[in-house]
């Protein structure tokens, strides 16, 4: 009598066993993509996800299956639409000729256009990394944090000059299991301006998960009104008190003062959150490179900020605080603290609290915060 079909095999079984790691790690990557995801690129990205997570699963149970061939082209299908569609639509990382926007690798690493990284658009990452703060940190309020951040992401998507320069943050998430954290890439803004002339600069530290460039898309409208340069130099994922943070950011300067129209009088180094600790620590290294500093709802290190070559080095020199009184991270008792012992000690300290702002009015706040730091400079001169 002869055998019926064999429903499965030790060999399935193998397979399906070596799928389990993928298939535990996959479906939280592509759930946040389709639930924060703004594009249709970021949706059909998630889809692939979950069509990469079932297709296996599904050939597998294939011949359990009433559909035998139904259900795999299901899941096949968005991976077959993403694999052709991602591609095609992912930026060059060469931005705009005349723009004055600029993504600059001076080293040997570069732009990497086909990582998952560029193939998802950052807005997409943005909205995915909301959600997934959210799970891990209950101080984060997902619907008021893309309520502030997603419009503004829209608006430098809508600039081609910005769009076309992709994303690094491949390299921010590498440093999670790299070594190496300075890969030599900044952004960078050049307002229009007379051949020849050289133009006062802002050197802006960004903060934790990365440089996104939303961040120059940001500094872009003070740049704009007041006729500055804007260079955005990336450190991973912008742990920048690990060794070689401050070196990274004052080799970004030099590297950008080499190609750029920047007066070396006039560098004003900004910080946002942990950038708030590579302000210090390179004010402390080398306070002659830099006009002024801005610290930006900012991580204070105390020991850095009370060392004799930080006080040293800015006593009677400008220093502006700006955070928000709502800041559930660094609260501003804190900075009160740090700006007091800093005006005692000698330092030009300057503090804008701006009220029912949290951590986040870096972007909740953008406006208000670019006139404090420009009055505050006005009132330098």
């Amino acid at each position: 009598m002869a055998n019926g079909p064999r429903r499965w095999s030790p060999i399935r079984s193998v397979l399906l066993t070596a799928w389990l790691p993928i298939g535990i790690l996959l479906p939280v990557p592509a759930l946040l993509l389709l639930l924060g995801s703004v594009t249709w690129k970021g949706r059909l990205a998630g889809l692939a996800g979950l069509g990469l997570l079932l297709l296996p699963i599904l050939v597998l149970l294939r011949p359990l299956l009433r559909r035998k061939n139904l259900l795999p082209a299901l899941a096949l299908a968005p991976v077959l639409v993403a694999s052709i569609a991602l591609p095609l639509t992912t930026p060059t990382g060469r931005p705009l000729e005349g723009s004055g926007v600029g993504s600059t690798f001076p080293g040997e690493h570069g732009f990497c256009r086909w990582s998952p990284w560029n193939l998802i658009p950052e807005i997409d990452q943005v909205g995915a990394g909301i959600f997934a703060a959210s799970m891990v940190d209950p101080r984060v309020d997902p619907g008021l944090l893309r309520r502030v951040v997603l419009p503004v992401c829209r608006e430098m998507e809508a600039d081609e000059s910005f769009h076309r320069l992709g994303s690094v943050m491949n390299y921010a998430y590498a440093q999670f299991y790299a070594e190496e954290f300075d890969v030599g890439h900044f952004y960078s803004y050049v307002p229009p301006h007379a051949a020849g002339e050289r133009l006062p600069t802002i050197l802006f530290l960004h903060g934790s998960l990365g440089n996104f460039k939303v961040y120059l898309w940001a500094w872009k409208r003070f740049a704009d009104r007041n006729r500055f340069v804007v260079v955005c130099p990336s450190f991973g994922s912008g742990l920048w008190d690990l060794n070689g943070g401050a070196q990274a950011a004052i080799r970004a300067l030099d590297r950008a003062a080499a190609e750029l129209p920047i007066d070396p009088s006039r560098v004003w180094l900004a910080g946002l959150s942990n950038g708030g600790l590579g302000v210090s620590r390179a004010a402390a290294m080398a306070p002659e490179r830099f006009r002024g500093l801005i610290y930006l709802s900012a991580v204070p290190e105390e020991g850095v900020l009370r060392s004799q070559a930080y006080l040293h080095g800015w006593r009677g020199r400008p220093v502006l605080f700006i955070h928000g009184d709502q800041d559930n991270r660094v609260p501003v008792r804190e900075i009160d603290d740090t700006a007091r012992g800093l005006s005692a000690a000698g330092v030009n300290v300057a503090k804008r609290v701006r009220g029912g702002e949290d951590h986040f009015l870096f972007l909740a706040s953008l406006d208000g915060m670019l006139a404090d730091i420009e009055a505050w400079m006005r009132g330098l001169e």
